[in-house]
């Protein structure tokens, strides 16, 4: 019921999501213009690094790993020079702050109820995706993080949840690369969840953009917003 998209940019990362999301309430409801991207920001020595989130799950997972991320990477970061911040170092927090989960939900819970934690056809009950992305030192991380806390990195894009293979293929199709601007991006990012959209009923709702730019810089899109990219990047092409 989902369709996260991070992707890298020469001057920033770009989430963009759906904002259709279902839960059940004595039977089974769809809500539109729920957010799905979320960002927060953590203490380093004397500066501040903002992050990035999307989640595609339920609600309560996706609460619960946004806490579970800003608490152990609080904790584990705040008394480090920023210069000795790295991709791996960070990405193992990150595991480990999902991993926690995990292992409290799928595999601890799963022996006090006393079912086969080996069974294929057991639901998990924590079972999220989240795609992360900040900075480190100016240099982008983008990672996607699964339910078992472990997580993959990518220099291009990554996509979660029930729209990705819609939007792994209409991604290409748009011309997507790395070495596009952040309005180049963003737009082609709008285009591929607008498109998923008109194909997958479990994709829908107004379209939300967040932008972290390399200087710290946090922004957030509106379709009007898109919009005058749009306009303003087919002026230039025309030029």
């Amino acid at each position: 019921m989902t369709l996260i998209i991070g992707a890298i940019a020469k001057d920033g990362i770009v989430f963009g999501a759906d904002s259709q999301i279902q839960f059940w309430s004595g039977v089974y409801v769809k809500r539109l213009g729920e957010r799905k991207l979320f960002s927060f920001e953590i203490p380093v020595k004397k500066t501040r690094i903002k992050f990035l989130i999307g989640g595609a799950g339920s609600i309560s997972d996706i609460q619960w790993g946004l806490s579970s991320l800003y608490q152990m990477l609080t904790i584990n970061c705040e008394d480090i020079d920023p210069k000795e911040l790295s991709h791996d170092f960070v990405r193992g927090i990150v595991e480990n702050a999902i991993f926690v989960l995990h292992k409290h939900y799928n595999v601890d819970r799963y022996r006090e109820m006393d079912i086969n934690i080996s069974d294929p056809d057991a639901a998990g009950f924590f079972n999220p995706i989240f795609i992360l992305g900040t900075f480190i030192n100016e240099d982008p991380l983008l990672l996607r993080i699964l339910p078992n806390g472990r997580s993959e990195i990518s220099g291009t894009f990554f996509t979660a949840g029930s729209g990705s293979a819609y939007a792994e293929l209409l991604m290409g199709l748009t011309g997507y690369s790395e070495d596009q601007s952040i309005e180049e991006v963003a737009l082609k990012v709008y285009q591929t969840i607008e498109y998923a959209e008109s194909i997958d009923p479990n994709v829908g709702g107004p379209i939300e953009i967040l932008i972290l730019k390399k200087n710290n810089e946090l922004l957030r899109l509106y379709e009007e917003d898109i919009v005058e990219i749009s306009k303003t990047l087919g002026d230039k092409h025309e030029d």
